[in-house]
């Protein structure tokens, strides 16, 4: 169409025509509404579009009324060109916001898991500095006991030595 637009002749004219009849609305969207209208859009510019050719191939110069016809053709195609344009506008607009829509969700998502294997992660590492707390007291406690019977014991060799000692001073 801007080729047309720039010089205005029947073989660009019959390019866009060729185009227009090439295009597969189909490939549009997945929005019934906008395909409808894009349909539209697509029957009124190769309606403008063949009266411009058919303007266009007269092959005499253009008289006013000719060139009026072909100005409002023109403008025609112009308007459903950019109305085509915003729907597309529209339809890329509307599956971006679901892209980032789901873009949100698995961030969401994938921080929240990160958040639960912290924490389970700090629920592991309490546990284990629980169990060390643990094995440390009661090794402590262990010594504790051992070095009380071994105090017993000594004060217990300790009297014996001495009473016999003094058995055998008594004795002697």
């Amino acid at each position: 169409w801007s080729e047309f637009h720039e010089k205005k002749d029947l073989p660009s004219c019959q390019s866009f025509i060729n185009c227009l009849e090439n295009y597969q609305i189909e490939n549009f969207n997945s929005y019934p509404d906008l395909k409808k209208s894009a349909e539209t859009q697509m029957e009124i510019c190769r309606g403008q579009a063949q009266n411009i050719l058919n303007i266009l191939s007269q092959g005499t110069p253009l008289d006013n009324l000719q060139q009026l016809k072909l100005e409002e053709s023109i403008q025609k195609i112009d308007l459903c060109m950019l109305a085509y344009l915003r729907n597309q506008n529209y339809a890329l607009e509307e599956t971006h916001q679901t892209y980032y829509k789901y873009f949100i969700f698995y961030i969401f998502t994938f921080g929240i898991g990160a958040v639960i294997l912290i924490f389970l992660n700090v629920r592991e590492i309490k546990k284990r500095d629980k169990i060390i707390y643990n094995s440390e007291q009661f090794l402590r406690h262990s010594m504790e006991i051992q070095v009380a019977e071994l105090r017993r014991m000594s004060r217990e060799l300790e009297d014996t030595v001495a009473r016999r000692m003094r058995c055998v001073s008594l004795l002697a």
